[in-house]
């Protein structure tokens, strides 16, 4: 996010789509209501037997429960997108803030190229001849200005490149049906992915040589994510099957004399089973 992209960002678009998604979430809650308490309800209380009537009992089931993931992931977009315009928003409004700080003492705030920026005076102090009068300021106002600009811009590159990371995430994982991912914002849909890409590490660096400390953060990382869908995802796919195959073969021989199998043997089962939901979550 370059300055003058923040400074001349228009948000009409995304305040379009924020309120169709808003819409869609409305549409999807109502169907999701009718399939649950009208089609699934009606299809339950059904006096009827045999195989005709199990199938349809477990497609209506399953649409219903279709129904639930579509409105779900649609908050979920909706939040994301909501979110990120009420931050990006706000640091266009503190770097117009900032841009007029700067003009009271003189200072503007120019582009160059590469996306940079610099920090000159706007009148010259030589024109105060001319019956200008020039604002007094120290070089230390002009580094707080690029200091000030420079962080405004940071933040929103942040919010912006993550909130484009979790949304083509979340699409990703709505390729063969809706995963009803649930995130009520930006933050907690990328530390998802952030856990998952520090346990990928984790395998990836040490191995089956990993010391008790890493082991016990690796458990502790799939215990506390292994129901989160973007995190199954990253995790699962950055490791890759043959990774995990690999890993999982040295960790559980019983021939393997690293330290981690001798002192945690206790860990492991709870470890397979957290290792199992992840696995089982992304397939």
């Amino acid at each position: 996010m370059d300055l003058e992209t923040l400074r001349h960002a228009s948000f009409t678009q995304l305040n379009q789509a924020i309120t169709a998604w808003k819409g869609v979430v409305d549409k999807l809650k109502t169907l999701e209501t009718d399939a649950r308490d009208d089609l699934k309800a009606k299809a339950d209380r059904a006096n009827c037997a045999g195989a005709n009537a199990t199938v349809s009992r477990e497609f209506v089931t399953k649409t219903a429960g279709e129904f639930g993931d579509a409105h779900t992931e649609a908050k979920s977009i909706h939040d994301i997108l909501r979110g990120t315009r009420d931050e990006l928003e706000g640091y266009k409004l503190g770097l117009d803030q900032a841009l007029e700080r700067g003009r009271k003492k003189n200072l503007t705030v120019t582009p160059i190229g590469g996306g940079g920026f610099t920090v000159t005076v706007i009148l010259h102090p030589d024109r105060a001849a001319k019956g200008h009068e020039i604002p007094d300021h120290s070089p230390q106002d002009a580094e707080h200005l690029r200091d000030d600009v420079q962080r405004i811009l940071n933040r929103a590159t942040e919010s912006d490149s993550t909130a484009a990371t979790v949304l083509r995430a979340l699409v990703d994982q709505a390729e063969y049906g809706f995963s009803g991912a649930s995130y009520g914002d930006r933050d907690s849909a990328i530390e998802a992915l952030r856990k998952a890409e520090e346990a990928t590490k984790l395998i990836e660096e040490h191995g089956d040589e990993m010391s008790p400390e890493q082991f016990q953060k690796l458990n502790g990382l799939l215990a506390s994510y292994r129901n989160d869908p973007l995190f199954q995802e990253k995790f699962a796919t950055q490791v890759g099957p043959k990774g995990m195959l690999e890993f999982w073969a040295d960790l559980s021989s019983p021939d393997n004399p690293n330290e981690l199998t001798r002192t945690q043997l206790d860990q492991l089962g709870e470890f397979q089973k957290n290792l199992g939901t992840v696995l089982g979550g992304a397939t």
